[in-house]
């Protein structure tokens, strides 16, 4: 259902204009915000993941140069 932002009458999405007033109905913005969303959704996932992928990898650097070292 599309919501009039002039009349506030709720419409069925099949139409392209308020069946009350006749204005247009304007693009959708939670379409739009949906791509900026899983932008920041993958970026979360890259830092929870990547910042303990870094620290283990540094760890496992010192571990194998200890072993090395004696």
């Amino acid at each position: 259902m599309k919501l009039c932002p002039k009349c506030k009458t709720l419409y069925s999405e099949l139409l392209d204009v308020c069946p009350k007033c006749g204005i247009e109905a304007p693009e959708d913005s939670d379409s739009a915000a949906e791509p900026d969303r899983k932008a920041r959704t993958r970026g979360w996932i890259g830092i929870v993941i990547g910042i303990p992928s870094f620290i283990g990898f540094l760890y496992l650097i010192y571990f194998l140069y200890s072993l090395l070292a004696k």
